[in-house]
């Protein structure tokens, strides 16, 4: 199993085996639809002027749109923060690195941050940050408009909201570099999906032996993700 995407061209290729049922499964849930999400936030969002979104927000605006619980990755990033692992947000940024613990806790944590997001600001606000950031605004300017807090006030505003105690959002701690904290062990096994971030614009997705294009579950897909993303762009022509 393997997929890509390309998203200045608008396209996602995906290649599923077709008789694996239980794996097959998850990539559609998943999979398919974090890359229809990555490929919608770079149509809405890409300003060639401007350095563009931070990859907490692109990956978690993926994962958040995926059509599958996410209920442990969030519990998990709340379990990290009691415990003094959290990986401060402004580290995740750039392609994401380090080892798979840590990679998988940067994921959950762009997660955490985006549901907060649309959590606090709804639809409406993630629409106006989207547009901010097309209209080639910086990550503090962009969040400004939109929530009224700067970068460092956002941090600490998703710190609270983890339960962190009021104006004591972490520096950057020992195990940053590498972190020691463990995912619930029942936590979805589905691979992270390709991070824009670190998977180039050109180049041939691997094509794993005996296994074909699912095109018409993409397309299936396509048809189910598209008009629910399409409601940022709603919101935004409103605001």
């Amino acid at each position: 199993m393997g997929g890509q995407a390309f998203p200045r061209i608008g396209l996602t290729v995906q290649i599923v085996p077709p008789r694996d049922t239980e794996r097959t499964e998850a990539w559609i849930q998943a999979v398919i639809p974090h890359e229809i999400a990555h490929l919608f936030f770079h149509q809405i969002t890409h300003n060639p002027l401007a350095s563009g979104p931070p990859t907490w927000l692109n990956e978690g605006f993926a994962q958040y749109h995926e059509f599958v619980s996410h209920v442990d990755r969030l519990a998990w990033v709340r379990q990290v923060a009691h415990s003094g692992e959290l990986i401060p947000l402004r580290l995740a940024s750039g392609s994401f690195s380090g080892d798979g613990e840590r990679i998988a806790l940067l994921y959950a944590e762009s997660l955490s941050a985006v549901t907060f997001l649309f959590e606090r600001w709804g639809d409406a606000g993630m629409a106006r940050l989207l547009a901010a950031y097309k209209a080639g605004r910086d990550t503090d300017e962009a969040l400004l408009e939109t929530t009224g807090l700067n970068f460092e006030e956002f941090q600490q505003a998703w710190w609270e909201w983890l339960g962190g105690q009021s104006g004591m959002y972490p520096t950057p701690p020992p195990s940053a570099d590498v972190t020691t904290a463990r995912p619930p062990t029942e936590r979805p096994t589905i691979p992270p999906a390709p991070t824009i971030a670190a998977t180039p614009t050109t180049g041939t997705p691997a094509r794993p032996s005996g296994c074909v294009p699912c095109v018409g579950v993409l397309g299936l897909l396509s048809l189910l993700a598209v008009p629910r993303l399409l409601i940022y762009s709603s919101a935004r022509l409103e605001v």
